[in-house]
């Protein structure tokens, strides 16, 4: 669990300090001063030596690609990598380092780092070929022979060096296994629009004839105590091969598409899966208010506290709502020590953070101060 968070040169960071951090988060602050992009560093962070291509599919759904015309020396990619580094106010044509990190505050050994530079393919004597990186080779070669590269590396020492072209150039890649052996925490991202029903479906597949499947039940049961069932289909009548959730209420033996019980019990369902599937890891999801109606908002609450605890999962949610704010504030009272709510603004071109303590939340509910 990050009990604090420190992000320097990714986005709009240039350098931000979380101090405080709770089991449960609630990040709260005006519009564009960085409350979801804490959210994509810590998808990032949490995807450890896989971050470059989570790094891809943050582009891909940014839609942040390539301009037609760059540069002179510029190399051409379909997805921009150079907008996740910051830029400073004055400096808008270049990012000021080509570099970023994330990691808890003064914890070198857990910082994830990603910068870019340039490398060459080396063979040896024996056939055995090596990435080396040009700083380390200074006038060596031909300069035909330099690609760019993206280096992640963590605070110990460990690095990996990724041709972008490999990367970012339209193939349909995932990681290996060998990629996946540094770093990697157990991350669900929930965005403000939602999952598709396929991946609902899949999170329902990894919970389903477990116990965990009861937490989902317990959620929707927060809106229509009457549901008894839930299950997932895949009509073969839509031109589409998507599934469809069904809930059976008790004492009825039709079911109905979870769908046309509204935004709000899907809302719910959707964060339901995603802390069931979070056991020892991070559920991140922004927006968190979407959809459900300020009256359930405090069991809401109170039904994350309780499951995310018993799992061991942490949570970073967002919100502009104040009575999302009010409910987590009556929540969190009844976990001492496990919720905090995290304030983002902006002063003077730098964005910072502010963290308040159950203590320091209730005073500012109870007088009403504005925090968002």
């Amino acid at each position: 669990m990050f009990d604090s968070l420190h992000i320097q040169g990714f986005r709009a960071f240039e350098d931000l300090h979380l101090k405080g951090l709770g089991r449960v988060n609630l990040l709260v602050g005006k519009n564009n001063v960085g409350k979801t992009t804490v959210l994509e560093a810590l998808k990032i962070r949490c995807a450890g030596t896989a971050a470059v291509w989570e790094l891809r599919r943050l582009l891909n759904a940014r839609q942040e690609v390539e301009r037609d015309q760059q540069a002179e020396g510029e190399s051409q990619l379909p997805w921009n990598l150079r907008r996740i580094f910051h830029y400073k106010a004055n400096n808008t044509a270049k990012p000021s380092h080509q570099r970023f990190s994330i990691g808890p505050i003064n914890t070198p050994k857990s910082t994830l780092t990603l910068a870019l530079g340039r490398a060459r393919t080396i063979e040896d004597s024996t056939g055995a070929i090596t990435r080396q990186l040009v700083e380390e080779m200074p006038g060596f070669g031909d300069e035909q022979d330099i690609y760019e590269v993206a280096i992640l590396s963590f605070g110990d020492g460990r690095q990996r060096i990724y041709a972008l072209g490999r990367i970012f150039q339209g193939r349909n890649l995932r990681p290996t296994m060998a990629d996946l052996d540094m770093g990697v925490i157990n991350c669900h991202y929930l965005p403000a629009r939602g999952f598709t029903e396929n991946e609902a479906g899949e999170l329902w597949d990894s919970i389903v004839l477990t116990d965990l499947e009861s937490d989902v039940l317990a959620a929707l049961q927060i809106i229509d105590p009457e549901i008894a069932r839930i299950s997932f289909i895949e009509p073969q009548r839509l031109a589409r091969r998507e599934r469809i959730a069904l809930i059976r209420r008790a004492g009825s033996q039709v079911p109905e598409p979870l769908k046309s019980m509204g935004d709000g019990m899907h809302r719910i369902f959707e964060m339901a899966l995603s802390l069931a599937n979070g056991k020892s890891g991070i559920f991140l999801v922004d927006e968190i208010e979407n959809g459900v109606h300020y009256s359930v908002q405090e069991e809401l609450w109170s039904f994350i506290f309780q499951v995310s605890s018993r799992l061991q999962c942490q949570v970073f949610a967002t919100t502009h709502s104040w009575d999302c704010i009010e409910a987590f504030q009556k929540a969190a009272s009844s976990h001492p020590a496990e919720g905090a709510l995290v304030r983002l603004y902006q002063q003077e071109q730098k964005i910072s953070a502010y963290t308040f303590d159950e203590r320091r939340l209730e005073i500012l509910t109870r007088e009403s101060v504005e925090v968002r």
